[in-house]
């Protein structure tokens, strides 16, 4: 790949990492959320810790699958991919 290539490749790059960053706010926005509004109506699914089936299975529940929850590490790392590219 030439260095124009590498250039020009930047800013798609960056618009990526920008996009999955957005993405994780909101995620995290929305279980901020729900933990403010009605913690006793919020779980993680696929939790080894789990809840009594009142909880989980009320009227207005809100679960979030802890397999698709990101951890410390992949936040940091997915906020360092985005802190390279926009320095580039």
């Amino acid at each position: 790949m030439s260095e124009t290539d590498d250039y020009l490749d930047r800013p798609a790059e960056f618009d990526q990492a920008n996009a999955e960053v957005n993405a994780l706010a909101r995620d995290i926005t929305s279980v901020g959320t729900a933990l403010m509004s009605g913690r006793g109506r919020f779980c993680f699914s696929n939790c080894p810790a789990g809840l009594p089936a009142e909880a989980v299975m009320s009227r207005n529940n809100v679960s979030v699958d802890a397999n698709n929850w990101k951890n410390p590490q992949q936040i940091m790392a997915l906020l360092a991919r985005g802190a390279t590219r926009s320095r580039k």
